[in-house]
């Protein structure tokens, strides 16, 4: 999906059509730019660090004096960091793209359980020493975040955390505490007057995000596509059986500590955010200008809709009016990239056609 993701994103900045004149008087990427960095980036990877350092302290907790009380806690903010996380998941420039950093937050989707079966030797073998969070960032990214760390937390045998299980829980507390650093490195590398803040802020020739205002408006609109598209391929669509074939709720995100649909309603709330952030609707001519309300309506829509979903996955596909919506949340979203992609983006001076098709 990755290698897909990065190849889609330089062929969407290869296919720039003439910028409309209009929008280029009203539509400034310098500030657009700095907004993003400012109210979208610099938040949410803050918010990052405050809510897996809550869960690496409430874990190290649990490990020390076990109780449901405890439990409850650290799958509370489980909970939190993973809606944090998919607020921000798609934005996928600067540091975020080094050092697996993507893959080892989330691997997903892992179509051959490799994350699965990983942990589950990782736990049970007790003649080793559990890893610590050091020496877990050295092992697969598949045991080093949010996948790996709900197995642990939701998965087959979680019930004993509450009694004690040491060897678990050790390796919950070095996985939580292997986020947080990743999170703390995240915020620094893009704290105010930063190297990849002063790059990011001014597109220019020499810029590695953006050289012009145009590849910066196609930049920031790709990425508020693209990470549709993964919601509606890879977190709505591939739940779905076709052709006769049974649903698949265990191949769902987060199916076990029944996060599936929250994160959904997070990752769209997340490419709503970034949409105001960087002030697209300013790219629009005035003549078009109400395609903004268009896309606003049609996130609204897909997040409302998404909002009355959010229990388990099992439950939603099992229930027939229930599953009805979910297809026309898959839908919703579908619509709501048609709108960004053969609508806004032309009328932006853009070329349409921002899916990255059969790659994923």
């Amino acid at each position: 999906m990755m290698m897909a993701f990065r190849a889609m994103l330089v062929l969407t900045l290869i296919s720039i059509s003439s910028f409309s004149a209009k929008a280029e008087d009203s539509f400034k990427a310098a500030a657009a730019m700095q907004s993003v960095a400012e109210n979208y980036v610099r938040p949410g990877y803050a918010s990052l660090v405050q809510s897996t350092g809550n869960l690496k302290i409430s874990i190290e907790a649990l490990c020390a004096l076990p109780s449901v009380a405890a439990s409850d806690l650290a799958e509370q903010n489980f909970t939190a960091v993973a809606i944090n996380w998919a607020r921000i998941e798609f934005f996928r420039s600067g540091p975020i793209m080094a050092q697996n950093r993507v893959e080892r937050m989330l691997f997903f989707p892992d179509r051959k359980g490799t994350g699965l079966k990983q942990v589950q030797a990782l736990i049970a073998d007790e003649a080793a020493p559990a890893p610590s969070a050091g020496t877990l960032a050295e092992r697969s990214v598949a045991v080093q975040g949010l996948g790996a760390l709900e197995y642990v937390l939701f998965g087959a045998g979680a019930d004993q955390l509450a009694a004690g299980a040491p060897r678990r829980c050790a390796i919950g507390a070095s996985i939580a505490e292997n986020m947080f650093a990743m999170a703390n490195e995240l915020e620094i590398a893009w704290a105010k007057g930063s190297e990849t803040d002063q790059q990011w802020a001014i597109p220019n020739e020499a810029n590695p995000f953006a050289r012009s205002d145009l590849e910066a408006t196609n930049l920031l609109l790709g990425t508020i596509i693209h990470g549709l598209e993964a919601v509606r391929d890879l977190r709505l669509r591939a739940i779905f059986g076709k052709d006769g074939v049974a649903d698949k709720p265990k191949s769902a995100l987060f199916w076990r500590s029944g996060l599936t649909l929250k994160m959904v309603v997070a990752n769209l709330e997340g490419a709503r955010d970034l949409f105001e952030a960087a002030s697209l609707s300013d790219a629009l001519p005035q003549a078009q200008a109400n395609l903004a309300n268009t896309v606003r309506f049609a996130f609204r829509q897909s997040i409302k809709t998404a909002q009355e979903l959010a229990g388990p996955i099992e439950t939603t596909l099992s229930d027939p009016i229930a599953r009805e919506k979910l297809a026309y949340l898959a839908l919703s979203v579908d619509q709501l990239i048609g709108h960004l992609d053969q609508e806004f983006a032309p009328a932006a001076g853009l070329a349409a056609g921002f899916s990255f098709g059969d790659g994923d």
